[in-house]
């Protein structure tokens, strides 16, 4: 159990995928998962220019089978973990719980 296991009420779907010998991606298993779950809606300013990091956040448990490139779906929408954040206190090694910085996915079939 997680630091944020009592605030992880909703549930997402963590496909495990792999790429096989002709390029195609090719879906081994699909696992429900606990999360919290939150779109990002703010604009980041660089410099002169504008840009949106990350499409979306997702907290998971600290053993959630994930990692970068992770296809995650939940409210309807595909995600791809671009980023994971092991969150840690200052004084111990131990994570805690993992967030995730997704980007919109989107699959043609």
């Amino acid at each position: 159990m997680g630091m944020l296991s009592h605030a992880l009420k909703q549930v997402c779907s963590v496909q495990h995928s792999h790429i096989n010998k002709y390029g195609d991606i090719v879906l081994d298993s699909i696992e429900s998962l606990p999360c919290r779950f939150r779109y990002i809606d703010e604009v980041q300013r660089f410099t002169n220019r504008e840009g949106i990091t990350s499409d979306a956040m997702l907290w998971l448990e600290p053993t959630a089978n994930v990692t970068e490139g992770t296809v995650i779906y939940i409210d309807g929408m595909y995600f791809r973990i671009q980023r994971i954040t092991k969150a840690r206190k200052l004084s111990g090694s131990t994570v805690h719980f993992l967030k995730c910085m997704l980007e919109a996915y989107y699959q043609v079939s």
